[in-house]
């Protein structure tokens, strides 16, 4: 299976927001977007390297200023999120299909067709890799859709949209997991990155379909993840197949 990720030139060590949080690393400039973790934007690059050289002053700001200033995690106060669908889009089916899943699903949540008077929607446009936000931005917001992209795939970013972050991410990930560097691509190091905004819900899920496969980005064939001892065995890690329990209780749990 392949995973959902937009490559372009890479961009390292600067200072971004995610979720209200400020972190220092790479990332990826895709076509005008800046990219993290391969699938999670975080806005236009320019905007983002603008915003990079402002933070660098940011630890001498009073609370007052520093909340002034933070993007915060903006979840659809409406818990509905109104979509379009490119025309013509080779990923048609596969959209509506993760759509008439997911509402199923009963998640506190549902996606429904844009109407005019809709300002804050989500459009899903055809690219060559897959890539959304976290959590609503306002206005228009592109979830891409490549045209190799499965219902899984899709799924994946519908929840990114809900405000979900990857698994492999959370910050007690390294209870569960090892990130073993020296088997990573040295240009996607920084889609390994730990980002303490992954709420964890529950206990960890390595069969979530928000995780990375075991050999994600291997410049060797080689696991890039590995299972801490004591955890047992998890072949589906990494899967695009289907949400699980522990998905839908996440996305519950953040829309109750």
């Amino acid at each position: 299976m392949k995973e959902e990720i937009c490559k372009g030139k890479l961009i390292k060590n600067k200072r971004y927001v995610l979720n209200g949080e400020i972190y220092k690393g790479d990332f990826v400039d895709h076509d005008g977007v800046a990219i993290v973790q391969g699938d999670i934007k975080l806005g236009k690059t320019e905007e983002v390297l603008k915003f990079s050289k402002f933070l660098k002053t940011y630890k001498g700001l009073g609370e007052q200023q520093k909340n002034a200033c933070l993007i915060k995690k903006n979840l659809w106060d409406t818990k509905e999120i109104p979509y379009c669908i490119d025309d013509g889009h080779p990923k048609t089916a596969e959209i509506n299909n993760a759509i008439t899943i997911f509402n199923a699903a009963n998640l506190n949540i549902k996606y429904r067709p844009k109407t005019s008077s809709d300002k804050d929607y989500v459009r899903f446009d055809l690219d060559s890799g897959c890539a959304a936000d976290i959590g609503k931005v306002g206005g228009e917001q592109t979830v891409e859709i490549a045209d190799w992209a499965v219902t899984g795939n899709v799924l994946h970013e519908m929840l990114h949209v809900c405000g979900i972050g990857h698994e492999h991410s959370r910050k007690d990930r390294d209870t569960y997991i090892t990130i073993e560097s020296s088997n990573i691509e040295p240009e996607n190091y920084y889609n390994f990155k730990s980002i303490s905004t992954s709420v964890p819900y529950g206990d960890y899920d390595y069969e979530s379909i928000m995780h990375y496969s075991a050999k994600a980005f291997s410049k060797n064939g080689k696991d890039t993840i590995t299972i801490k001892p004591g955890h047992g065995t998890h072949p589906k890690m990494g899967q695009r197949n289907a949400m699980t329990d522990k998905d839908m209780a996440g996305v519950k749990e953040l829309y109750k």
